[in-house]
């Protein structure tokens, strides 16, 4: 069997296993990459025991089928780098003693003979893997080696971070999140909409931005209305899909501060535009991918570089929660990222 070289050939492999779906895609030669690599981005895991999860029944790891096949896909895709952009491991949510430490959290979750093998599937390919703040321990971790929390890819055009450094809600005390998220044992999975955008969204948009300018007493959320993901019967069918991306440079109407900021479905939780440009301006001219997870929300946001040019930020999503697909029921979310060549793209799996 021939390796996999490209966009193309990936789709058709998933699609031995999987049924695949396309959440989104941008293309541009403006972001600059002139290799043959295929870097794939595994965002928000959230490892536990497979007894913890039990204890999270409807909030936990969705990849426990899907992952190992994405993984023997993965294993015949030539020039391959692999990312793990944090959240890998759940430290918030493993049952330890209150007082455990770091390593003692870290062996329990490994402990799970599945959740080993997983991790040893992964290792395997060499990832570079940061930590996000459920896993933010794993720096502690001899074993791990270096887990940073933000960097750039080799080529120094791609910036990685798990995201929460844009999370309000992080300013918030360590402990206090970790206690609220260990006893909320009946949270629900939310269903994020996620795929192209429907017609009329960024009107729409237009308008919300062009009244928090007018009248800030009545701001209000910027909602981010989508198709759902699309169902991908051949590789050709990814080239068929419009809108599968948000154009904010596009949405510069209205003064953005980072109070509203946040292109996400609360108002103010995550902040994007202005904090990402920022960090662009310093990162160089020829920084123009983001890379995050964080948010479990799948989307592709295409800004204006500082240096002109484009500065794209891909969420990838997680393999927690749940997502909108086109003409069916809600997915269990199983994401990742992909880039070849100046082709960005996020995927949904499901069983076939």
């Amino acid at each position: 069997m021939p390796a996999i070289s490209d966009h193309d050939g990936l789709v058709e492999t998933l699609r031995k296993s999987f049924r695949v779906f396309l959440l989104n895609r941008y293309e541009d030669d403006g972001l600059g990459f002139q290799d043959d690599k295929i870097r794939v981005f595994l965002p928000d895991l959230h490892w536990i025991s497979q007894e913890d999860m039990n204890k999270f029944p409807k909030y936990h790891f969705n990849g426990i089928e899907l992952l190992p096949l994405l993984f023997d896909a993965l294993e015949d895709v030539a020039s391959l780098e692999v990312y793990q952009t944090g959240d890998r491991l759940d430290f918030w949510r493993a049952s330890v003693p209150k007082h455990a430490i770091p390593e003692q959290t870290y062996d329990a979750i490994l402990a799970d003979p599945l959740i080993k093998d997983l991790h040893g599937r992964l290792r395997s390919f060499q990832p570079t893997v940061l930590r996000g703040n459920h896993d933010q321990w794993v720096s502690q971790i001899t074993a791990e080696g270096p887990c940073p929390e933000v960097m750039p890819d080799p080529s120094g055009k791609i910036f990685l971070t798990h995201g929460h450094i844009w999370d309000q809600i992080e300013r918030l005390p360590d402990n206090w999140q970790a206690w609220a998220v260990s006893i909320t044992k009946n949270v629900k999975g939310r269903k994020l909409d996620v795929g192209p955008l429907r017609p009329g969204t960024l009107n729409q948009i237009r308008l919300k931005l062009r009244i928090r300018k007018e009248h800030p007493e009545n701001a209000m959320p910027l909602s981010i209305r989508t198709l759902g993901g699309i169902a991908l019967e051949k590789a050709g069918d990814v080239y068929e899909v419009e809108n599968a991306f948000l154009p904010i440079d596009d949405l510069q109407i209205a003064s953005l501060s980072s109070a509203f900021d946040d292109f996400h479905d609360v108002a103010g939780i995550v902040a994007f535009g202005g904090d990402v440009r920022e960090r662009a301006a310093r990162e160089g001219p020829d920084c123009r991918l983001f890379v995050i997870g964080h948010t479990h929300h799948a989307r592709i946001l295409v800004d204006r570089h500082p240096n002109g040019g484009p500065l794209v930020t891909m969420d990838c999503g997680a393999w927690i929660e749940n997502c909108t697909i086109a003409g069916g029921d809600p997915l269990p979310s199983a994401q990742f990222g992909v880039q070849c060549g100046n082709d960005v793209r996020v995927y949904q799996l499901a069983e076939k």
